[in-house]
């Protein structure tokens, strides 16, 4: 086998070998303010303004530049607060926390599950 060959196998197994960036991402997700996550505000989410939530079915109807958008959220769904207005540490949420003319920015993965929401709070 010439040297090049194990060179390319050696980068392949370490790359391989490396934790997925989502993971890392995910991690400190709550730490980064709406519209800023890197890879995922531009194609992977909808930001607007919450029109309407409906606790008992799960659902939101946001409003955002594209025009309304409703999802669906389930238990796997983690919920940020993002305080970065205020200069508050981010935290954790719940779907309490989603009330109507807040600000929020949804990650939906391709099979439109909700991953996560970031909400606008003081």
């Amino acid at each position: 086998m010439n040297s090049k060959a194990i060179s390319i196998g050696v980068v392949l197994a370490a790359l391989m070998s490396m934790p997925p960036l989502a993971r890392g991402q995910q991690a400190t997700e709550v730490y980064i303010p709406i519209g800023k996550s890197p890879g995922i505000s531009v194609s992977r989410s909808y930001i607007g303004e919450i029109r309407q939530v409906d606790y008992a079915a799960r659902s939101i109807e946001m409003l955002g530049k594209t025009g309304a958008k409703s999802i669906n959220v389930d238990d796997k769904t983690t919920y940020y607060l993002d305080r970065s207005h205020s200069r508050k540490k981010s935290a954790t949420g719940d779907m309490s926390d989603c009330k109507v003319g807040r600000r929020i920015e949804a990650n939906v993965s391709d099979d439109g599950t909700v991953v996560w929401i970031k909400i606008e709070t003081e």
